[in-house]
């Protein structure tokens, strides 16, 4: 079962970046990269790509992601001191981010946007509205509740009135056969130019498989 499971998985992601993989390497920005994560990710799948920045300011997972990956490209830095113009002048194609959860998690205060740690997400999201090359793709991961936050609707606000087509989902390992139920939101964004190889839906997809596969 899970290898069936694991099969369709593959199948979405080979149909989804079929013509992205005879393509040049993807700039890519690494937001919060944290261990890296997002990085192993692509790396998992095959997309081309090169890592333009790779930010975090905890200095701990900054060791792990450098023993994982090397120390080209990444950074300990304050995703509050980017200017429009770092960005536009870093000519992107992808933006991965795993902003601070703490704000969102349902065992915590959940100030939301009042948190402070929130600032460098709304930061971005105020570069993105002013960006005149934006990126082809957004890659937003956080924890469940996210998607019931202010924050969520700030980020959904700014990309379709920046241009994109997004879907959500709350997924876990689990639908890839692995044995971790642990539900997280994602959110992929494309340009509009850039259509899904699905049927996309306003709702918060949570089963990838029966929503996707006939």
């Amino acid at each position: 079962m899970n290898e069936g499971k694991e099969n369709a998985h593959q199948n979405i992601v080979q149909t989804e970046n079929s013509k992205d993989l005879i393509r040049k390497k993807f700039r890519l920005l690494e937001l919060y990269s944290g261990i890296g994560g997002m990085r192993f990710s692509l790396d998992a799948i095959g997309i081309p790509y090169e890592v333009v920045a790779a930010i975090d300011v905890n200095p701990i997972v900054n060791k792990i992601y450098q023993y994982n990956f090397g120390s080209q490209g990444h950074s300990q830095k304050n995703i509050l001191s980017f200017t429009t113009d770092d960005i536009e002048n870093m000519k992107l194609d992808i933006i991965t981010m795993s902003p601070p959860c703490q704000p969102f998690t349902r065992v915590g205060l959940q100030k939301d946007i009042e948190d402070a740690r929130s600032s460098s997400f709304l930061h971005i999201l105020n570069i993105l509205r002013l960006l005149k090359r934006k990126p082809s793709y957004i890659l937003l991961e956080n924890v469940q509740g996210f998607e019931n936050s202010q924050a969520r609707d700030a980020l959904i606000e700014t990309i379709e009135n920046s241009g994109y087509i997004h879907q959500e989902f709350l997924l876990t390992p689990q639908y890839c056969g692995i044995p971790n139920s642990r539900l997280r939101y994602y959110i992929i964004a494309k340009l509009r130019s850039e259509q899904f190889s699905f049927m996309k839906t306003q709702e918060v997809l949570i089963l990838i498989y029966s929503s996707f596969i006939k």
